[in-house]
């Protein structure tokens, strides 16, 4: 019997916590999106992920992702989502190479989404980037700006909004990463009540390796997974 490779092992490891965890949440295993975060991995690991059952991969920069996206090799098309900041130089091929861009945080941006999307007769899903946590070098949206974006890009053609993304805090302490995430979910379920056109509130992105399960308790549904499935960057 063959034996599974080490990342359909770390796969179904973090499948079984996953499960354990919604189960003492009380939610469905389809109430989360599980995106793989490839940023450095080899084409052909991402084509074994895919093989394992992956079917939504995030790649944190449009350059990297142009030269690797072409040379998987997977007999199922993934889910393609642009997770890491966007310059508006890049959203050209962003808008090639991405069925969900994830870090749209200031109406510049957002126009540079929408000429690019015109021109390649596209409708662009996106969901808006809010820095929930007040760190400078960290981008998205401030908390208060935020109804003004997303009435910004409603008023757009070519961009429908998906939902809501932030980065919790990198410390070591559960509180401040769960008021993160909480301050994102609020704002999700706020902007869920209100009718935004042909854009609805499907996504609440947060939650990476060292968080998730904060993620989860405070309202996530899509997870954005690197290191507990390909292991540590070289």
């Amino acid at each position: 019997m063959t034996q599974p490779s080490p990342i359909t092992q770390n796969i179904r490891q973090f499948e079984d916590a996953l499960n354990a965890e919604l189960t003492v949440l009380g939610r469905e295993r389809h109430s989360v999106t599980l995106v793989a975060v490839t940023k450095t991995v080899p084409p052909e690991a991402i084509a074994s992920a895919i093989a394992a059952g992956l079917t939504d991969l995030g790649e944190n920069r449009v350059q990297e992702a142009k030269v690797k996206i072409s040379q998987v090799r997977a007999d199922a098309a993934p889910t393609w989502h642009l997770i890491g900041h966007l310059q508006t130089n890049k959203t050209r091929d962003a808008v090639a190479l991405f069925d969900l861009i994830q870090s749209v945080d200031r109406g510049e941006l957002a126009d540079a989404i929408e000429h690019r999307s015109d021109a390649a007769g596209k409708t662009q899903d996106v969901l808006i980037e809010v820095n929930t946590t007040g760190e400078r070098q960290k981008s998205g949206c401030r908390p208060e700006s935020l109804d003004d974006l997303v009435g910004h890009v409603v008023g757009l053609r070519h961009l429908r909004i998906r939902g809501l993304m932030t980065i919790g805090p990198f410390v070591d302490e559960t509180a401040p990463i769960a008021r993160s995430f909480r301050t994102l979910r609020s704002a999700f379920d706020r902007l869920a009540r209100i009718d935004l056109g042909f854009g609805a509130m499907l996504h609440c992105s947060m939650g990476m390796s060292g968080d998730w399960r904060i993620a989860l308790a405070e309202g996530s549904t899509m997870l954005r997974i690197g290191r507990a499935i390909f292991g540590e960057r070289h």
